[in-house]
This record gives C-alpha cells, structure tokens and sequence, in this order.
C-alpha cells in the first residue's frame, strides 16, 4: 500500500467512523472513534498550546468539529493541524476574537520550523563577502524559514 492508498484509506475509515448509520455507532467502532478523537485532540493541544489555552473550556468542542471537518489528511500526527488557524478564523462564534486565529496560525508556523531539517551555517561563508559586489550575494534561507503575517 502506498501513501496514497493509506491516506485514502484513512478517510474512508474516519469518514465511516464518523457516519451516522447504525454500524458506525456500534460499540466496536466507538473505540475507534473516541482513540481517533482523544489522540487528535491531544496532537492539536500539543502543536497549538496558546490557542487552547484561548479557547479555554470550549477546546474540545474545536478540536472535535475540526476533526469532523478536515478528517486526518496524513499518517503524522504532527501534521493534522495544518488548516487549524485557518478552521478558526472561519468560526463566527470567534469573529470578535481574531488574535485566537493568528496565534494557532504562529504556533502552526513554529512547528514546520521545528521540524525542519537543520542547516549548518558556515562561518567561513562571511569571508567571502568582500570580494564580491552587493547585488550579486544573495540570502539562503534554511529549508524551514517562512514568512509569518497574520
């Protein structure tokens, strides 16, 4: 089975865990369901603390209805908050509290950083900048730099 036959996989699986119908509420598929659910929420408080801590009590009402909405898009649980900021700047219930939204959205940025991979800075790099003209250097940007605008 390749990625993509997983990930397909997985939707199937979250969407019939999530059905209405009579099987997906059988106690078997309970389990699943409340496993699914516990370990996404503990991934998503995890990757975006201060934003929960922000939504307080009704963290677990988001996480869930995030979970519903988006599903589990990758194998990693690192990566299943990838539309977070984005789902809670959508929520009219938080219209009047915008800054929720842009700091789930830094706490997403700082986490691709740190799972980056590392790029060493050569010292030696900086010896070299005399010799050449301002306009042909150039910046390079570690694999996980970005630009952060809320």
């Amino acid at each position: 089975m390749d990625l993509a036959q997983l990930t397909d996989w997985q939707h199937q699986f979250i969407s019939a865990a999530f059905a209405t119908d009579q099987q997906a509420s059988s106690p078997g598929m309970a389990i699943y369901r409340n496993n699914l659910v516990l370990t996404h929420r503990a991934s998503i408080m995890a990757t975006f603390p201060r934003a929960c801590q922000f939504l307080g009590e009704n963290t677990h009402i988001a996480v869930y209805r995030y979970l519903v909405t988006y599903g589990k898009s990758s194998y990693d649980w690192a990566d299943c908050g990838a539309h977070f900021a984005e789902y809670l700047a959508l929520q009219p219930e938080l219209a009047h509290l915008p800054h929720i939204a842009a700091v789930a959205q830094y706490e997403w940025h700082r986490q691709q950083l740190n799972r980056a991979p590392a790029k060493p800075f050569n010292q030696s790099s900086l010896g070299l900048l005399g010799p050449h003209p301002w306009p042909d250097l150039y910046l390079d940007l570690a694999p996980g730099w970005s630009l952060f605008t809320p």
